[in-house]
């Protein structure tokens, strides 16, 4: 039943890291953190994210600086 199956390893980074990663490349560039924002870089992405959890790592990413 499970002939020719492959056993992958498990990716230590999540999807938060991911985001985290991605919000970091496309909002520094001086766009400022509003809900209107947040929905233009979600659509830049679809399918990936919803706007409250990109909303919500992108406030970690403005409070840390």
């Amino acid at each position: 039943m499970l002939e020719g199956t492959y056993v992958h390893h498990h990716s230590q980074v999540s999807a938060r890291d991911l985001l985290t990663l991605w919000l970091m490349v496309n909002a520094r560039g001086g766009m400022k953190y509003t809900p209107e924002n947040g929905v233009k870089l979600a659509d830049l992405f679809p399918g990936f994210v919803d706007v409250s959890f990109l909303m919500n790592v992108w406030k970690e990413l403005v409070d840390d600086e």
